[in-house]
């Protein structure tokens, strides 16, 4: 037995077998040199083998290939081990050499349909997000920046190749699931380094973030998306139409907000309330629950500084949901404050309770001590 790292050559009648040391119960190669006598290592590349007559010299492939090799064969921690060891490379070189090893070991898993290893990998490769949203043709488009991926010894791919070896149907949606899944959770984990290493990239990671919420309804993450108004979009109208055809006419209602069209939003918001605008997936609330709609329309008139506004739009909250109501007037979370008078006129018209509310409140805003007097 003799020993070239990472392997470990040992004689056999008819040939002399190969394994490597991560793992020697299994023989990854064979080389055929009957009637071997001897085998010994002269330095850590090459080994030599004898028989009565001959004398053969065994010589290990390139780092390089044996990386590529390891990788494609799904052994990330050995090829990287093997790196690691190589004495060739300067630090530089080496660091580069991992960050290659992450991506290809990213598009063999994604070949091979497991997609959060290969996700996982990207995110070791530190891969644009970009570059991996252009592996998935129909998010993918050509506002999103030119392909900039490294070299790759794994040929490139993407999701409509890859699933073509799927057969059924029922395997295809799943797979298909998977790979979605896979990719909002690849571009939720970049959001947080976009701002810092790819800044140009940020209106594409969310507008992607949008139209994969939307496929997988995922409602939350989607509202909480499109209410944060620093989260640029590359093209709000087209997601607009996308959240109505697919029936989510509460996040359209909040990118309505968002672009600040406030009127339309606010429509849509009692469209819903009122069961002309039936949102997909909606079940019954509560009993004592406002339906779907409401809350949304008091949340946004309750941070609007238009008094047109907020008197027009509030007339069937104050009517129907006086309760939830007040909350538009009392308290205030307004940049500007409302004219009290006119509020007050508004309220006279629904309910005395609503009204004493909000005179309780007013008096507490003008009777409360300044911060320049305390």
């Amino acid at each position: 037995i003799s020993h070239s790292f990472p392997y470990v050559i040992a004689l056999n009648r008819e040939f002399i077998e190969v394994h490597n040391l991560y793992d020697t119960s299994v023989c990854i190669q064979t080389v055929s040199i009957p009637s071997a006598v001897t085998v010994h290592s002269s330095n850590s590349q090459q080994v030599w083998a004898a028989t009565s007559s001959r004398l053969y010299q065994l010589c290990q492939l390139s780092v390089a290939q044996q990386v590529s090799a390891l990788v494609l064969s799904k052994k990330v921690t050995e090829a990287l081990d093997l790196l690691q060891r190589d004495s060739s490379l300067s630090e530089l070189q080496r660091a580069e050499e991992q960050l290659r090893v992450h991506t290809e070991a990213g598009f063999v898993f994604f070949q091979d349909l497991d997609f959060q290893r290969a996700m996982r990998h990207f995110k070791q490769a530190q891969l644009a997000p970009v570059e991996v949203i252009n592996l998935y043709p129909q998010y993918s488009s050509q506002s999103l920046e030119t392909r900039q991926r490294r070299s790759l010894s794994a040929a490139e791919c993407d999701l409509h190749s890859v699933m073509s070896a799927v057969t059924t149907d029922n395997d295809r949606d799943l797979c298909t699931e998977q790979a979605l899944s896979a990719l909002v959770l690849f571009l939720e984990d970049a959001w947080h380094r976009v701002p810092r290493m790819w800044p140009t990239q940020a209106a594409a990671v969310n507008t992607t973030l949008v139209r994969l919420y939307v496929d997988l309804v995922k409602k939350q993450p989607l509202l909480e998306l499109l209410k944060d108004k620093t989260r640029h979009l590359l093209n709000a109208r087209q997601c607009h139409q996308l959240l109505m055809e697919r029936r989510l006419f509460i996040a359209a209602g909040w990118l309505l907000h968002r672009e600040n069209e406030d009127g339309q939003a606010l429509t849509l918001f009692e469209r819903v309330s009122t069961g002309e605008a039936i949102e997909v997936g909606q079940v019954p609330g509560l009993p004592d629950a406002p339906p779907a709609g409401v809350e949304d329309a008091i949340s946004v008139l309750a941070i609007s500084s238009d008094i047109d506004l907020v008197l027009a739009h509030s007339r069937w909250l104050l009517q129907d949901f006086p309760r939830n109501a007040i909350r538009i007037f009392v308290p205030c979370e307004r940049d500007q404050r409302l004219d009290p008078t006119a509020v007050l006129a508004h309220l006279r018209n629904y309910s005395v309770e609503l009204t004493e509310a909000f005179l309780e409140h007013t008096c507490l805003l003008y009777t409360s001590p300044s911060p320049r007097d305390s």
